[in-house]
Formats: C-alpha cells, structure tokens, sequence
C-alpha cells in the first residue's frame, strides 16, 4: 500500500505548504474557491458580518458590556427632546405657547473596543405646567466620549387681549464626540391670534416624533399641548382661545442608545 508521502511525490499539480488536498488541515496558497455553497466565516478575517445589536431607551450611569465574539461596534445616540410651553388663560383672550425642540444625534464607529462602556439615556422634558411656564428641556445622552444634548423646552405663553402673541419654540443643539454629530430640529413658534391660533409644534429628532402643533379657532376653547412620540421628540405647546382654562404644554420623549455589534 502506497504512503502517504509516496503519493504526494507522485501526484501532479499539488498546492499549498503542507499535505495534498484530502488531508484534515492542508495550508493552501492563493486558491480560487469559486462560491462555496454554504460555510461559516466566523473565524476568518479581514471581513465586517453584523452580529447582533443592543437597544437602550433607559439607564443613567449604566454599563454596557462587549459581548464575547464582538470586534467593533458602531454606536447611535440621541438625546431627549424638549417640552411645549404652557398657556394662561383669561376671558376674551388667546394665548399659544412655543415647541419643544428635538434631541441632537451622533454616530460612532470604535473599530477596537473596550470591554465596557458607561452610559446613560436621556430622558424627555416635561411639558411646562398649567400658565405662562416654559417647558423643561430635555436630558442629554451619553456613551463614552459622546453626548447628544437633549432639545430646548418652548416658551409659555400670556394671555393677550386685543392684540397677537407669539412663544418662541425650544432651540436645539448639536451633538458631540462622535464620528458624524447634528443637532435636532428647533420647536416652532406657538403664534396667538384674533382669529385664529396655532401652538408651536415640537421639533423632530433624527428618528421623528415630534408632536404636531394645534391649531384652534374655535371660541372658549383650550387645549395640552400633545405629548412626542419616537425617540427625542420635542413636545408641542398648548392653546388657549378665549378660554378661562390655563393648560399645560406636552412633554418630550426620551432618547436613545443602539450599539450595533459585529464580529
């Protein structure tokens, strides 16, 4: 019966550093493998597959931990979005207070990442209360070296009588620390008039959700402003026309943190 090494000697064509291919762990040189039906590249390298991702809408000061297997990471922030002012009210007058603005966003990849990271979760602004109160601003959002600043809240608004109003809405702020960094979308302003009246609406964040603005004409009418929805939104202002009833401004969203994972 011939060897092993006896058919290598005689075999023509051979490739490769160590037995003819038939062996359990060949080294081949520079082969051509056409496109294999099926195989698992977990352990080759030189390639990026998405693994998995993490999602987190809460957490303050919170760990993150790199999964076993995880070699890079690409990290989304977005910060909480802003609260709508609040309205006074009084007889014959109209009142409509500004927009709370949208959570900023950021982007980072880390190509070689830590074994954790610390991180916390903005949350929305509260809507501010019943009155002339503006609206709080939203929390911001962090992950390591980044921060997406939460949105700004919206102004109250007095009630005017015989004239027009206008509440100026949440200012947003751009992010920080991250490969790509933008801020979200201002609140709007909360315009009060004799005829008709309109809150601002809340500002959008990367993902949306900011709350429509209200619009009202009609008499001894008050409205909330509406709350955001998504991730960062800003919250809208209330109305009040020619109403008795103060209202309060809708609040913002929290924001958000997803790690994408690959192998």
């Amino acid at each position: 019966m011939a060897t092993n090494n006896s058919v290598n000697t005689s075999l023509s064509g051979q490739t490769g550093t160590g037995s003819f291919v038939g062996s359990t762990s060949p080294t081949l040189v520079t082969p051509a493998l056409g496109t294999p039906a099926s195989g698992t590249l977990t352990n080759c390298s030189g390639y990026k597959a998405l693994r998995s991702f993490q999602i987190f809408t809460s957490g303050t000061a919170a760990t993150y931990t790199l999964p076993a297997g995880i070699s890079s990471i690409l990290v989304e922030c977005v910060g909480g979005g802003g609260g709508g002012g609040g309205v006074s009210a009084a007889s014959s007058s109209v009142s409509a207070g500004g927009g709370g603005a949208g959570g900023s966003y950021c982007r980072k990849f880390y190509s070689s990442p830590s074994a954790s990271y610390t991180y916390t979760v903005g949350g929305g602004g509260n809507g501010g209360t019943a009155g002339a109160n503006n609206g709080s601003t939203g929390s911001s959002t962090t992950f390591d070296v980044m921060t997406a600043t939460g949105g700004g809240g919206g102004a109250g608004s007095t009630a005017v009588n015989g004239a027009s109003n206008a509440a100026i809405g949440g200012v947003a702020a751009a992010a920080t620390g991250g490969d790509f960094n933008t801020s979200g979308f201002c609140g709007s302003l909360g315009i009060a008039g004799l005829v008709n009246t309109a809150s601002g609406n809340g500002g959008n964040s990367f993902y949306g959700g900011g709350a429509a603005s209200i619009f009202n004409n009609t008499l001894t009418t008050s409205t909330v402003g509406g709350n955001a929805t998504n991730y960062g939104g800003g919250g809208s202002g209330a109305v009040s026309f020619t109403s008795t009833t103060a209202r309060a401004g809708g609040n913002g969203s929290a924001g958000i943190i997803i790690v994408w994972e690959f192998a």
